[in-house]
């Protein structure tokens, strides 16, 4: 479910972090730096917008979550704490989704491979620490996410320096005009999205609210393992 809340709040940012690699690689191979620039610095000032936008519906949705979604009276705390990670792990990964172009402007995508093995790493080595050390709780598991989302945020901001060098963040190059033209490309990536949520993410909600977190638990095993029936 935490998850799902976060898939709600990328409806808001799909239709841009979705086409903006592409606007940049299309104009970083025309040779226009400085095109390629703006659509690099529109979507990072843009995202950057959008996150706090989001954060301000967060942070009470989350602090009142109890009220919002059926949560174990003995779980409120570790629940609360998950998705203050998850959010957190949505917030680094939307600001940072434009370094991970880099890669593929360059055709090194082998790069991004090793980035993605090295999150996989993380996550798995704290889940196995914490959940080794410390009494378990389930906030681990976004607690782990977020610091591999970290990880993975510092490498492909070093591939974007090493291989990027000519393409940074300007502020006067910021274009709202630019934003639009990738959100209109882009806006059919919120339908697909929203087609997602529907799908999967709406019935845990209402499991969670008609009969119980417990049996919402239950569907979720079930769709996972289908072959236990």
């Amino acid at each position: 479910m935490a998850s799902t809340f976060v898939g709600y709040a990328q409806l808001f940012t799909v239709a841009l972090t979705s086409v903006a690699g592409r606007f940049i690689t299309v104009a970083y191979h025309e040779g226009n730096e400085l095109k390629a620039n703006r659509y690099y610095s529109s979507t990072l000032a843009a995202n950057a917008v959008m996150v706090f936008a989001l954060t301000i519906i967060a942070i009470p949705a989350i602090l009142f979550l109890d009220k919002l979604v059926n949560i174990s009276p003995h779980l409120v705390g570790d629940v609360k704490m998950l998705f203050t990670f998850i959010f957190l792990q949505f917030v680094i990964t939307t600001i940072s989704t434009v370094y991970s172009i880099a890669t593929f402007v360059k055709n090194k995508l082998y790069l991004s491979s090793i980035a993605n093995l090295v999150f996989s790493f993380v996550r798995v080595a704290v889940m196995v620490v914490l959940f080794g050390m410390l009494p378990p709780k389930v906030c681990y598991v976004g607690l782990a996410v977020c610091l591999a989302s970290a990880v993975l945020t510092i490498m492909n901001r070093f591939y974007t320096r090493v291989l990027l060098p000519d393409i940074s963040f300007r502020w006067n190059l910021v274009s709202w005009a630019s934003v639009r033209e990738m959100l209109e490309a882009g806006i059919w990536n919120v339908v697909t999205k929203l087609q997602q949520i529907m799908m999967f993410g709406l019935q845990l909600l209402v499991a969670n609210l008609m009969v119980s977190p417990y049996l919402m638990g239950m569907l979720i095993c079930r769709a996972d393992c289908p072959e236990s029936d």
